[in-house]
């Protein structure tokens, strides 16, 4: 498994990568200003092409459009990609 952390703008990555799966979690908030390390994430994913992505949302205290948006490029990514991408939320409400 290859794990490290990248921390650029205001949201926290932690990536795990094991054989043909990857999981990014999401810590914090996910907004415009974390729109470079978040393109460098997905072409993290090529290098790797896993077969299997998930992206852990449960952490984010925030987005904003752009970082839905980011979340809809990853998506697309993947797709191209013929990759499986899912995403985690919280169960929390309110």
């Amino acid at each position: 498994m290859i794990k490290f952390h990248l921390i650029e703008g205001i949201v926290d990555y932690t990536i795990k990568a094991a054989g043909e799966e990857i999981q990014v979690d999401l810590k914090g908030r996910l907004t415009f200003a974390d729109y470079g390390a978040f393109k460098e994430l997905t072409e993290l994913f090529i290098e790797h092409n896993p077969r299997n992505c998930l992206l852990d949302l449960s952490n984010l205290e925030f987005i904003d459009s752009a970082g839905l948006g980011m979340l809809l490029i990853a998506r697309d990514k993947n797709a191209h990609e013929r990759w499986k991408c899912d995403f985690k939320r919280s169960a929390r409400t309110g």
